[in-house]
């Protein structure tokens, strides 16, 4: 018998209630949301470029835009056009360290970029799942009538496929007394 998405999830649903299921609360989770990412498209869970903290291919990265980075606390920085129609790759944050920016300040373009495949606002989350080793990065600009709308990061598409948030240190500030 096949079963739509639906009733699957309802079959596996059906696990939490019962003693002596072998799925446990969380395996019921996430396969009822592995089971929706083909419903939902990378428009659902981006984040809208009004959000997100981004840079200019013409910025320089000097000591008042590092400082400005760090304040932020990404590690991960995309780097678009100002009329938000490319994306020239990903800026991380592991790459600056032991940099001088204030003896040596360089342009984004001459600094070394990670690359950053977009995606359509109506792709389907499962596609997008199933071509993260194509894609070979954790951040991803959604375009939207030819301009990026917002980004997805490798975590957004994981909180879908789990079920849950899943708190970083971006998250939360731990008092450490």
């Amino acid at each position: 018998t096949l079963h739509t998405r639906a009733e699957l999830g309802l079959l596996i649903g059906e696990h939490k209630a019962l003693q002596g299921s072998e799925l446990d609360e969380d395996e019921v989770e996430s396969v009822q949301s592995a089971l929706q990412l083909s419903e939902k498209t990378a428009s659902d869970i981006m984040q809208p470029i009004k959000n997100v903290f981004w840079l200019s291919y013409s910025t320089v990265l000097d000591t008042v835009t590092v400082q400005k980075i760090i304040e932020k606390g990404y590690t991960r920085i995309p780097i678009f056009d100002t009329e938000l129609k490319n994306c020239y790759g990903v800026l991380l944050m592991k790459d600056m360290v032991g940099r001088d920016f204030a003896q040596a300040p360089i342009a984004i373009k001459d600094f070394r970029l990670h690359g950053a495949r977009a995606v359509g606002a109506k792709t389907a989350l499962d596609t997008m799942f199933h071509s993260l080793p194509r894609m070979q990065s954790h951040l991803f600009p959604v375009k939207k009538a030819g301009k990026i709308a917002g980004i997805i990061t490798l975590e957004d598409l994981l909180e879908e496929i789990i079920g849950h948030e899943i708190a970083d240190e971006t998250d939360h500030t731990f008092d450490r007394q």
